[in-house]
């Protein structure tokens, strides 16, 4: 057995998250230049608090943390995510981790022309997946035309009001530990309720079919890791760890109510032996425009492929974990996401 096995186990017994794909067909053609992630997020946030929020134009600044209904509201705890008054950890930030990961397809397209399928994915970490009846329908609102929905670059046609690309959810199916389509969720505007979530357990079975000494991390969309003060452009493994305790601590810590007690020192030593024998990754630049912060902001980091040999099994159940909830920053709009390739 792995040497941290049994004080993983321990520590991620309330682990909990829900990763669902989401098939639909474009109604009214759709264009996204650039990295479709952005243009998920934006959509989504912006549907979800007009759903979720009482105010009647939700889609004007309203201060959230000022609000009495924060504390039960969808929008607030899934896009805003003010720290607890009484937490212990991150108090000096003004939001901590999202408990969710919006994952485009990848390699998407940048126009879909009616008829065609869109796909995209989300994961619910914790507490989020409470909350899955309003996050399913908002996409349902997000995907409308009109009224400011829809999604992707506006679209101005002579007579008409420019108006952003459509679609209509087909099916929603949860995806099991190894990242495949298991149940559909959501079928002919059936919305089902589901107890298909990912805990540790589905990671420590995946992490026990491999024993191999040497594994490679498909970087599939932009991994942005800061460490000793910049980005980092050079994914040694004991980067990545760092990084991925960091991120796991804190979303088992606010959204699973558990707290994680590990050796870190010990897990990081271990995973400074791990060497890098083939890196072929490089940079990769996106920006998108903030329209809560009002200006462009460029968003790159590193994608392709990092292969590391050494004695792994011991994380393995963490490299799982990561899979699912992506790593590094910017992870709302679907970045740091990896595959394991053995």
């Amino acid at each position: 057995m792995p040497l941290f096995y049994e004080d993983l186990k321990k520590s991620f017994v309330s682990f909990q998250c829900l990763c669902l794909s989401i098939s639909a067909k474009v109604t009214d053609q759709i264009i996204i230049p650039g990295y479709q992630g952005g243009a998920l997020r934006g959509a989504f946030g912006k549907a979800l608090k007009k759903i979720a929020c009482p105010e009647k134009s939700p889609e004007e600044k309203q201060v959230c943390k000022n609000c009495i209904l924060s504390s039960r509201c969808a929008y607030s705890y899934v896009f805003e995510t003010p720290p607890p008054n009484d937490a212990e950890m991150l108090k000096k930030y003004p939001f901590i981790p999202h408990p969710y990961i919006l994952n485009p397809a990848i390699n998407s397209l940048n126009t879909y022309n009616r008829g065609d399928v869109f796909n995209f994915g989300i994961t619910l970490v914790g507490r989020a997946v409470d909350y899955l009846p309003f996050i399913i329908y908002a996409f349902i609102r997000m995907g409308e035309t009109g009224n400011g929905n829809g999604i992707g670059k506006l679209k101005k046609e002579q007579g008409k009001k420019p108006q952003r690309g459509g679609f209509q959810i087909n099916k929603i199916h949860t995806l099991n530990a190894a990242g495949e389509e298991s149940g559909a969720i959501y079928d002919n505007q059936i919305l089902q309720q589901t107890d298909k979530t990912l805990c540790f357990d589905d990671a420590g079975l995946i992490s026990s079919r491999y024993s191999s000494d040497q594994i490679s991390l498909n970087f599939l969309t932009p991994l942005r890791i800061r460490y000793k003060n910049r980005l980092c452009d050079d994914p040694q493994f004991h980067i990545l760890i760092r990084n991925l305790l960091r991120r796991l601590s804190s979303l088992n810590y606010f959204h699973c109510n558990q707290k994680l007690e590990l050796p870190f020192k010990e897990i990081i030593e271990k995973a400074e032996r791990i060497e890098l024998v083939y890196n072929q990754t490089k940079w990769h630049d996106w920006s998108r425009y903030s329209g809560r912060q009002k200006k462009s902001m460029k968003l790159g980091g590193i994608t392709g492929m990092a292969t590391y040999k050494g004695n792994l099994a011991d994380f393995m159940p963490l490299l799982v974990l990561g899979s699912w909830v992506n790593i590094g920053k910017q992870t709302g709009f679907g970045l740091g996401r990896y595959g394991l390739i053995f």
